[in-house]
């Protein structure tokens, strides 16, 4: 399934509204990066580059100043990226889930405990429809391989 040629173009770009988000033991926010919902960035970003999927990761803090302006902040990252590179295949805004319920949010795969992840869409986007014929794609991929992963609602 690996690429023989990494595309020179980036496909894929990451970037996080909240990008402070944490994880337990630590405070809820943390600006470490390695503790925060970037080091999920920086994973789905290395896997996919090893596949030879060209990936920007965007660390850029969103979330700072005022939580309430963080979309609207991450909105203009995003517009600087696409007026730089036209167009991706995959635009993710990552985020981690905040639920006290783990077990919500978890499941087990070969054994082991994992978060499980979802699709969050804009119905106001006006690729909206576009946008969801490829997450039925990757849910129905996710789900064949690996069921309970991809999170409904």
């Amino acid at each position: 399934m690996k690429r023989k040629n990494k595309s020179a173009v980036p496909e894929v770009f990451i970037y996080h509204s909240h990008t402070t988000e944490a994880y337990k033991p630590g405070p809820a926010d943390n600006f470490d990066e390695n503790k925060n919902v970037c080091a999920v960035g920086d994973i789905i970003a290395s896997e996919l580059n090893n596949y030879g999927v060209n990936v920007i990761h965007d660390k850029t803090v969103h979330n700072a100043k005022a939580y309430t302006k963080s979309y609207e902040r991450s909105g203009k990252t995003v517009d600087k990226y696409l007026k730089d590179y036209k167009d991706f295949k995959l635009v993710i805004d990552l985020h981690r889930d905040g639920a006290t319920n783990k077990n919500a949010v978890t499941t087990k795969i070969n054994g082991e405990n994992v978060a499980k992840f979802m699709f969050v869409m804009a119905k106001k986007n006006p690729h909206f429809n576009k946008n969801m014929e490829v997450v039925k794609e990757l849910k129905e991929i996710s789900n064949k391989l690996y069921p309970g992963l991809c999170k409904d609602k």
